[in-house]
């Protein structure tokens, strides 16, 4: 990579050329920002955006089970109110009837 110096080797020579670079990049407020990260930085870096990677699939996983359990909820609250407008309603019902008589049988 050139540097902007113009009486640096790096212009010249791409042998002489700066790097290597490390950099990370993210989001934040709509932006896109960017750190260079040294060598020396480099696995702890490397660890936390692993990290941060299996924090956010967790969350999703949590968001996707915190839906289930709220859907649930809301369900059951509709099947009650479904099962208490059933009972004032009445309906009619069923009064036992026992077996029916057996045929007569004729000749």
């Amino acid at each position: 990579m050139k540097c902007t110096k113009e009486a640096c080797a790096c212009a010249a020579d791409e042998r002489a050329r700066h790097g290597p670079y490390y950099s990370v990049t993210w989001a934040e407020g709509g932006k896109t920002r960017s750190r260079l990260v040294s060598a020396a930085q480099l696995p702890v870096v490397r660890q936390q955006i692993e990290a941060d990677r299996e924090f956010r699939r967790d969350l999703a996983a949590y968001r996707v089970a915190s839906q289930h359990w709220a859907d649930g909820q809301l369900a059951e609250i509709l099947q009650e109110a479904a099962s208490d407008e059933a009972a004032k309603k009445g309906g009619s019902k069923r009064r036992w009837q026992g077996k029916s008589s057996p045929k007569s049988r004729r000749s």
